[in-house]
């Protein structure tokens, strides 16, 4: 059976579909290409996600928090119930690590992704250090 989970790029494109907006309209708030974009939604995959400042353009174009839109990279935006990420950002990433820790993901796959909500943390300043390095790099 087909795993009917659905990713970044699935999310993305869905969300932009419901707002009836075409891959051109977010390409120019974007300041990025309508090729870029749709390379953006076919990436329906685990663990894709774009860099943080397209997360950001993204997530105020779509009108999703951006807390949600990291958990679609991983397959975990429907466990959001709602807007449950808020705009509290320190509550956003404990709501994060609880869903990860509370879905059938690979123990391995969830370490991984707890390692880069800690690094995506960082990167906003909340309560880590920051660091320039990626995860595992």
């Amino acid at each position: 059976m087909a795993e009917s989970r659905q990713y970044f790029g699935g999310y993305v494109r869905s969300h932009r579909e419901r707002l009836e907006l075409t891959q051109d309209d977010v390409a120019r708030q974007l300041d990025k290409t309508q090729s870029w974009i749709s390379k953006v939604e076919r990436a329906n995959h685990p663990a894709y996600l774009p860099p943080l400042s397209a997360l950001r353009g993204l997530s105020d174009i779509l009108h999703v928090p951006l807390g949600t839109l990291v958990l679609a990279g991983y397959g975990l935006a429907d466990s959001a119930q709602g807007d449950v990420l808020g705009d509290d950002p320190e509550a956003t990433f404990e709501q994060i690590t609880v869903i990860v820790r509370s879905s059938s993901l690979d123990p391995s796959l969830q370490q991984a992704l707890l390692g880069c909500v800690e690094w995506v943390r960082g990167l906003l300043n909340l309560g880590q250090d920051s660091t320039d390095r990626a995860p595992g790099r």
